[in-house]
């Protein structure tokens, strides 16, 4: 639901929805929410919205519905191949999320009489970089290579100067209060690595 525009800062929860949408996949999360919101008005639900940042892990894989790798993944299969990770914009950041983090993150909610209404960002919570990740996985797959390359014969594709809004950070402070925290990126990284090992994911 976030625009490409935010503040210098990680984005908090309202204030920043919907700027400059630029497609209909923005559109109709932000529809969504607003029928959901306003069920929760006319009926006193126990609603809250939950707007997840970039989620990798167990069972992320390319099928019809979802024709695209995420980058994690797309490190993750390459390092355990023993395949050469070409990349363009290897300072291009993303919040990723492990996939566990997030159901905990609804569970918290869920589970919280106080948290149920409102909007809650379920978010690592800082801008990691498509380096950063390979250095990560790199720690944890000996002999993981990688090189910078032109977009056209890149692996991953970045985007630098793209930082802010939906690109950024998301600011989970309000989930935070309720005692959730997600893993460290090491041990999330890790998590997925096992999984990816045993699997064709």
């Amino acid at each position: 639901v976030y625009g490409d525009d935010g503040p210098d800062r990680a984005l908090p929860e309202e204030g920043f929805e919907m700027r400059s949408p630029d497609s209909l996949y923005p559109i109709t999360k932000r529809a969504g929410e607003l029928l959901a919101l306003r069920y929760r008005e006319l009926f006193d639900l126990p609603l809250a919205v939950c707007r997840l940042s970039s989620i990798y892990g167990p069972m992320d894989r390319w099928t019809p519905g979802r024709d695209f790798q995420c980058v994690p993944n797309q490190i993750v299969q390459h390092a355990l191949q023993g395949e050469l990770i070409r990349v363009s914009g290897a300072e291009a950041v993303g919040d990723w999320l492990h996939v566990a983090d997030a159901a905990r993150g609804m569970l918290a909610l869920i589970d919280s009489a106080v948290a149920r209404p409102g909007l809650f960002n379920i978010a690592y919570g800082k801008a990691v970089s498509i380096r950063e990740l390979i250095e990560t996985v790199a720690e944890l797959v000996p002999g993981t290579r990688w090189q910078e390359a032109a977009a056209q014969q890149a692996d991953i594709v970045g985007f630098p100067d793209k930082r802010h809004g939906a690109w950024g950070a998301y600011d989970n402070s309000r989930l935070r209060a309720l005692g959730w925290s997600p893993m460290p990126l090491a041990q999330a990284v890790a998590d997925y690595l096992a999984f990816a090992r045993q699997n064709s994911c």
